[in-house]
């Protein structure tokens, strides 16, 4: 996991998509997000998320350890086992995957308590950020063999035994899509803040900024042109990058 940031924000960025694109199906698009909840949801979300990894841990009687580490430049909330238990890899995937149980009971809880709507969306959008990195795992372990297999979860590593699978090609080919999602979607939301900024001075963009002045002053990004566009030129760099790598023997 320590090697692998680029890999768990791209797939939690990719995740996030997925409900947003599955809100907008649904015909939710009225959602706005408060910041100052969203901020306030952050430690909640978190104690819920490692909360919900721990239970099946506590039911099989194994003893989780929770931690933070900083990796690289981000600080990395985990569970882990305590003593470094080898888990076999179908217990290991039912822990690792618990938290896809708490967005499915904060989705119908946003339909029936629509006063505290703001911090179940709130929860729900982290969430599905946060599961970047156990989704991940869940993709990087398919077809190990879960009879064969044991993992051992130090939290921000893993050791896994027995498995049938080339885990380091996974990776690299997890590397570059995973790269352009990250980096695009950073991007994306740094250039749609920069825009709304300048936006009383360059005024209405084609396709890309929308200001309007009938009632005051508004403005908008299209902000799923900046992924499209961002997305796809971030994936190329990330594939150079990975393939320079391989050159210098990395």
């Amino acid at each position: 996991m320590e090697e692998d940031l680029v890999q768990v924000v791209g797939v939690g960025v990719a995740h996030l998509l997925l409900w947003v694109l599955l809100a907008s199906l649904l015909g939710l698009t009225d959602m706005t997000v408060d910041p100052f909840t969203f901020l306030v949801s952050i430690p909640l979300l978190i104690a819920l998320h490692e909360g919900f990894h721990a239970i099946p841990l506590l039911i099989w009687g194994v003893k989780p350890r929770f931690g933070i580490k900083r990796v690289k430049y981000a600080m990395y909330v985990y569970t882990g086992v305590r003593g470094h238990t080898p888990l076999p890899l179908r217990k290991f995937v039912i822990a690792v995957m618990a938290p896809m149980i708490l967005q499915a009971l904060l989705v119908p809880l946003y339909q029936l308590l629509p006063e505290y709507r703001q911090l179940f969306l709130s929860l729900i959008l982290l969430n599905a950020l946060g599961m970047g990195g156990d989704i991940y795992l869940f993709a990087l372990t398919l077809g190990c063999g879960y009879c064969d297999t044991y993992v051992v979860d130090k939290g921000v590593s893993l050791i896994v035994k027995n498995c049938k699978a080339n885990l380091k090609e996974r990776r690299n080919a997890f590397y570059a899509a995973c790269y352009g999602l990250c980096w695009g979607f950073v991007v994306s939301i740094i250039s749609s803040l920069a825009l709304l900024f300048l936006a009383p001075l360059t005024g209405s963009i084609p396709y890309l900024v929308r200001v309007e002045k009938t009632n005051g002053f508004s403005a908008s990004v299209n902000v799923t042109l900046l992924l499209a566009v961002l997305t796809p030129l971030f994936a190329f760099v990330g594939y150079v990058k990975k393939r320079k790598n391989r050159v210098k023997g990395l």
